[in-house]
């Protein structure tokens, strides 16, 4: 799946600075990559990956990625 880029993200922030996965843990963010996720509970803010994993969430960004 030619969507799916398990190991790459690019965000960027204020001046166009790059934001890194050490960024992301000292703003108490969780960023999970190259996770498939089959179904989302709304009402319990949980995600069950394909895995069979339940991840639970308080704040949940749907992120699927952007083609230049």
């Amino acid at each position: 799946d030619p969507s799916r880029l398990p190991k790459f993200h690019t965000c960027v922030g204020a001046n166009d600075e790059l934001l890194t996965t050490k960024w992301y843990k000292e703003q108490g963010i969780e960023l999970v990559l190259g996770t498939r996720v089959i179904s989302a509970d709304v009402r319990r803010k949980t995600l069950l990956t394909a895995t069979g994993e339940t991840i639970s969430y308080k704040t949940l960004i749907i992120a699927t990625g952007a083609r230049v």
